[in-house]
């Protein structure tokens, strides 16, 4: 059953985002530690569904990002329709095409375009259960900060912080579509788009398997 929420929607996917982006970041920066306060404990007690038709607040979109740790800058071009049902990712590393992701909104297809076999691995595909973040726990100081809206590339975004010790991960983003995301600490990571476009018209074709790829079932 797929469950719909209205207002809050775009914050409740962009707030599950930094959680998710926070959670792994301390995990990785030092496993032993416990969980920042509030952060994920707080958000396990609210599992819903987020409706896959309605991910985002706004139909299509297409976003220019570069990340990557310091000293090492990636692209990535997202395409998506639908209001995120739909998705097609690409990643690039020293200016070449490396892999493509393709979400046709029951399915996902991962390509490495280095390899020579030319499969696309096809898994099942759910958006499936978001930790919706209580606005009102935020505020209250549950270890998530709202930060003042933040102007990114001419668009008015939605902006949360999350510290815990010294990890500091900041996120922003427009109608739920992550445009910003900037941790510090031993795993800094920063990820900014750098060319957005909303409520455009997408190829067609854009979310379909490339020509001359074999469509595989995945193992995992």
């Amino acid at each position: 059953e797929i469950i719909v929420y209205g207002g809050c929607m775009k914050q409740s996917v962009l707030l599950a985002g930094l959680v998710l982006a926070f959670a792994m970041l301390v995990a990785c920066g030092k496993s032993g530690d416990a969980p920042a306060k509030g952060g994920d404990e707080g958000a396990k007690k609210q599992e819903t569904v987020v409706s896959a038709k309605k991910r985002y607040a706004v139909k299509s979109g297409k976003i220019e990002s570069e990340f990557g740790p310091k000293g090492i800058t990636m692209k990535r071009v997202l395409w998506f329709d639908d209001f995120g049902a739909k998705e097609r990712t690409e990643l690039f590393y020293d200016g070449k095409l490396t892999e493509i992701n393709i979400v046709d909104g029951s399915h996902k297809y991962s390509i490495r375009v280095s390899n020579s076999d030319k499969v696309a691995w096809k898994t099942a595909w759910s958006y499936g259960l978001m930790k919706e973040v209580n606005l009102d726990q935020v505020k209250n100081g549950k270890g998530i900060t709202i930060l003042p809206k933040m102007n990114i590339l001419g668009f008015e975004c939605d902006a949360y912080k999350a510290e815990y010790k010294e990890y500091v991960v900041t996120m922003a983003g427009y109608k739920g579509v992550q445009l910003l995301m900037d941790s510090t600490g031993k795993m800094a990571v920063t990820d900014k788009a750098t060319k957005a476009e909303f409520d455009v018209e997408v190829p067609t074709g854009m979310f379909a398997v490339p020509e001359g790829y074999t469509v595989k079932d995945s193992k995992m």
